[in-house]
């Protein structure tokens, strides 16, 4: 490389390295990470998020890393780009496949692979396939637990946070964040209220039409 640059990154350096041999295709910059650990790893990615996660209990730095097609220059907007973790020493954890990855929330990040999202753990992990229209990582935040996703066929049910098992069956046509043990779902063009073991508080016979804008249980 006849460019080699160290940035700064709070618990790591980026490595940004550029070959300036015209041959090079498109001349683009690589990327690495010198971590203050002493692990070196080369740079032979198209970006780096050099963000420290860690899996509950350990001290394993993971990161996210980007490949990219392009076509003219490092701004292009029609590049398409492959994102994948990789772990301290530079082994991949999760394959540079995934068409988008969230950031972290609680040790867990959404993945995205086409038009179906998954999750992966703190430590960078597959736990949920990318198999869900919709993974609702706000419901995971303030959801007590259960995770709200979207099935293939449109309905929507819910997950456990820690099994990744499916415990509310896709079988509501919308669904509200748990409170206290409660929430309003959507069925047969009624809102009801189910608990977490998907007992109905209120039944269809019994719904209603639309809800306020907010709303509080006891």
């Amino acid at each position: 490389y006849d460019d080699l640059e160290l940035i700064n990154f709070g618990k790591a350096l980026i490595v940004r390295a550029k070959n300036s041999d015209p041959k090079e295709e498109k001349n683009m910059p690589k990327y690495g990470i010198w971590n203050f650990s002493g692990e070196y790893i080369r740079p032979v990615y198209d970006g780096v998020n050099a963000y420290v996660f860690h899996d509950v209990g350990k001290d394993l730095p993971i990161y996210m890393v980007w490949n990219c097609n392009y076509s003219n220059s490092v701004w292009d907007e029609k590049r398409t780009c492959k994102y994948g973790i990789i772990n301290q020493v530079g082994e991949v954890v999760l394959p540079i496949e995934f068409d988008d990855i969230s950031t972290y929330e609680s040790n867990l990040s959404t993945i995205r692979k086409g038009n179906l999202y998954g999750a992966v753990n703190g430590a960078g992990y597959l736990t949920v396939p990318p198999k869900y229209k919709f993974f609702d990582s706000f419901i995971y935040r303030k959801g007590e637990g259960l995770i709200g996703v979207q099935c293939l066929d449109s309905y929507y049910g819910y997950i456990d946070s820690i099994t990744m098992e499916e415990v509310i069956p896709c079988q509501y046509s919308f669904i509200k964040t748990f409170k206290h043990g409660k929430a309003f779902v959507k069925k047969d063009s009624k809102w009801i209220v189910i608990d977490t073991k998907n007992n109905a508080l209120i039944k269809p016979e019994n719904g209603f039409d639309a809800l306020g804008k907010e709303f509080k249980t006891g």
